[in-house]
């Protein structure tokens, strides 16, 4: 998830377990603790592109990051707060829920976690919610507004937690069950359509959670297409796109091949344009792909002049965001 959206969970959470008896620094204190495993950004300042989408959100969001993490500052912070009653043991569930949140929300998307490192370099992605999803973080944006004004003593501050969470804990299950209903979908498509796949995808489109992008894979490319909710054709309109990968097969030996390949899991297409070629990373989606059936992908790498390369999962993600863009979104997902 986004770090506002972190920082608004992490400041209810430890409003919710530690507010009583930390008071407002318990909003302060589960905001930092959310925060933490994005430490891991830093590292863009001394890495290049490739090895730095490998490092975000990679050992910063493990499992073993989380527990050695939460016993040091759980440690310290009880030194430090020796004089409370709030005690080592309540410190490490006060950490260690704010950091274990940090790590189930943001293998909700379509990046990828490092859950199993250093021991695994797999990365777990459910792609059930947009990494940015206003729908989610209003209500608990909402929430901690409420919670700075209030005082302290005030009796509706516990409400407001309640109703922060909750509602952003019910439109996940609302995500979780388009994510199903999509899946259900796209399944049927391909197999009414008679073709033949090894594994698909489905993710939701930039900033909602109606508008799914869906992907197929084949022996030697993919095929793509998108979905609402509300589409009453029982069909999803799939377009091919070959892999290519014959142009790069003596690039694939190198170290920054290997990262983009890896980083991909395996969702990639090589694209041949003027000044060489072009790596797309299919998971990201494409810039305005509901619209247009000829457009970029949002990840797309430059292999011949890593120099253009900066923000490379950033730049593609709102490219070409206007209002018209924005009309045509809207129309895509009330559905054909």
């Amino acid at each position: 998830m986004d770090s506002l959206t972190h920082v608004a969970i992490g400041a209810l959470i430890g409003e919710a377990y530690a507010g009583k008896r930390l008071g407002r620094r318990a909003l302060l204190f589960g905001a930092i603790y959310q925060s933490i495993p994005d430490v891991d950004f830093v590292a863009a300042f001394f890495l290049s592109p490739t090895e730095n989408i490998l490092v975000h959100r990679g050992f910063t969001h493990s499992f073993l990051f989380a527990i050695l993490i939460t016993i040091i500052i759980s440690f310290f912070a009880n030194r430090w707060r020796k004089a409370t009653d709030f005690g080592f043991s309540n410190w490490v569930i006060f950490v260690g829920v704010e950091i274990f949140v940090h790590l189930v929300l943001d293998g909700l998307n379509s990046y990828g976690v490092g859950w199993l490192e250093p021991f695994s370099h797999q990365r777990f992605a459910y792609n059930a919610i947009f990494v940015i999803d206003p729908l989610f973080s209003i209500w608990l944006g909402i929430s901690c507004i409420a919670l700075l004004l209030l005082h302290q003593q005030h009796r509706a501050r516990l409400q407001w937690v309640r109703f922060g969470l909750l509602a952003s804990s019910i439109y996940l299950c609302f995500c979780l069950i388009n994510k199903m209903i999509v899946n259900n979908r796209m399944e049927h498509s391909l197999t009414s359509q008679r073709i033949l796949y090894n594994r698909y995808f489905t993710t939701p489109t930039a900033l909602n959670n109606l508008l799914w992008y869906c992907v197929a894979e084949s022996d030697s490319g993919y095929h793509i297409g998108y979905r609402s909710v509300f589409d009453s054709s029982t069909e999803i309109k799939l377009q091919y796109f070959s892999r290519n990968e014959s142009l790069f097969t003596t690039l694939k030996k190198e170290d920054e091949v290997k990262r983009l390949l890896q980083f991909s899991n395996g969702f990639y297409t090589i694209e041949k344009i003027d000044d060489g070629l072009l790596f797309n990373d299919l998971r990201f989606g494409r810039i305005a792909g509901w619209e247009r059936r000829e457009t970029e992908f949002t990840f797309h790498y430059y292999l011949q002049q890593p120099h253009r390369n900066v923000l490379v999962v950033q730049r593609g993600r709102f490219a070409e965001w206007n209002w018209p863009t924005l009309k045509s979104l809207v129309k895509r997902i009330r559905g054909n």
